[in-house]
C-alpha cells in the first residue's frame, strides 16, 4: 500500500494523485496527516509537505535502503524522491507523478542527477535480480565517473542506456562488468469472453504491460484457459511467445493456493472463479519460480489481464 499524506488545505492535490496511481493500478490511500503512521508493511510515502515534516513522520523506520519503503514529497512546483529512490521505488513513482501532474521532478540521488542508471535502477528497468548491496554500492561508484559495460541477451531490443556500454552475448543472463544479474520470469495470464476478436486480446495485452512498463520482448509466457483456444492464439501470435493452456480442475485449485478473489459470476459462465490471476501465477510456477502479481486483473473490452513476476524490490 501506498500512502498518500496530506493536509486539509491540499485534499485537492491529494486526490488528483491518488487518481493517478489508480490509473496505473497501484494500491494506495487517503491519510490526513494527523492521522499517520508508519508501518513496516507500507510500499511507500508520498507526503503533500515540507520535506523536513516528511523525514521526521517517517525517520523511525528508515533503517535499510534495500528493505525500506520510498518517501517522495510533492510540492506546489516540486516532486522530489528522498529515499529508497531506486530499489524501494521512490524515483519511478516521482517520474510517474511528474508527468501526469506536470511538476517539475528534483533527484537527491548522484546517478539520477547526472542523467545515469544506477545498477539497483537498472535492475527496476529491466525487470533483473538485485545484487548483493556491496556490488550495488561498488557499481554505483563507478558509474559516476565512467561507462560501465553492460551485457545483454542478443535479442532483447535494447540500444541505449544511459551510463553503459551496451553488447550482445549468447547468455540468457545481465551482466555488468563481473556482476551477474538473473532475469526475473514474468509471465501473462489472460481470458476472454465469447467471439471477441484477436486484435482486442493483443491490444489489452499492450495496455498491461504498458501500466508496468514491460516490454514484450521481455515476457516469458502467456498462459490461459483450455477455451477458445484458436482465436487466443491468434491474438498472442505477434509476440512470438510460448502459450500455456491450463484446464479448469487446475485453474480452481489455485484460488485457495494463491488466495485469489472468486468470481461466482463468471465460475456460472465458464467454470472456473477467474482466468487471468490464476494463469498467471501458474505458469510462472512451471517455470520454476514462486513470485507474486505485480499487475492484478484488468479488465479491457471483453478481454482480462494479469502480469505476475518474482521481483526482489519493488515494481
Amino acid at each position: 500500500m501506498i500512502k498518500i499524506v496530506y493536509t486539509s488545505n491540499n485534499i485537492e492535490l491529494a486526490n488528483k494523485i491518488k487518481h493517478v496511481l489508480d490509473s496505473y493500478r497501484y494500491n494506495s490511500t487517503l491519510i490526513n496527516i494527523k492521522n499517520f503512521f508508519p508501518s513496516e508493511e507500507d510500499k511507500g510515502y508520498v507526503f503533500l509537505s515540507s520535506t523536513g515534516i516528511a523525514v521526521r513522520k517517517t525517520k523511525d523506520i528508515i533503517k535499510d535502503k534495500i528493505k525500506d519503503p520510498f518517501l517522495v514529497v510533492v510540492t506546489n512546483k516540486h516532486i522530489i524522491p528522498i529515499f529508497s529512490s531506486h530499489v524501494g521505488g521512490g524515483s519511478f513513482i516521482a517520474k510517474i507523478l511528474s508527468i501526469n501532474l506536470n511538476k517539475e521532478l528534483i533527484y537527491s540521488t548522484a546517478t539520477d542527477s547526472l542523467n545515469k542508471v544506477g545498477v539497483d535502477e537498472l535492475c527496476r528497468y529491466l525487470y533483473l535480480k538485485l545484487p548483493e548491496k556491496k556490488d550495488i554500492l561498488r557499481l554505483n561508484k563507478k558509474i559516476l565517473e565512467r561507462d560501465l559495460t553492460l551485457k545483454v541477451p542478443k535479442h532483447w531490443k535494447i540500444k541505449k542506456i544511459e551510463g553503459y556500454r551496451i553488447k550482445y552475448h549468447n547468455k540468457n543472463y545481465v551482466e555488468v562488468e563481473n556482476v551477474k544479474l538473473d532475469p526475473l520470469k514474468i509471465t501473462i495470464g489472460f481470458g476472454c469472453r465469447k467471439d471477441i476478436e484477436s486484435y482486442k486480446i493483443y491490444w489489452s495485452i499492450k495496455k498491461s504491460l504498458y501500466l508496468r512498463f514491460i516490454p514484450d520482448w521481455r515476457v516469458d509466457v502467456f498462459s490461459t484457459i483450455d477455451l477458445r483456444e484458436d482465436i487466443v492464439k491468434e491474438g498472442i501470435k505477434r509476440f512470438g511467445k510460448e502459450l500455456m493452456i491450463f484446464n479448469k480442475e487446475y485453474i480452481n485449485r489455485a484460488f485457495d493456493k494463491y488466495d485469489l478473489d472468486k468470481s461466482n459470476f463468471v465460475y456460472k459462465a465458464i467454470g472456473v472463479y477467474g482466468v487471468a490471476e490464476p494463469v498467471a501465477l501458474l505458469a510462472l510456477e512451471k517455470l520454476g519460480v514462486k513470485g507474486k502479481l505485480i499487475l492484478k486483473k484488468i479488465k479491457n473490452r471483453g478481454v482480462s489481464v494479469a502480469i505476475a513476476s518474482n521481483p526482489t524490490h519493488f515494481i
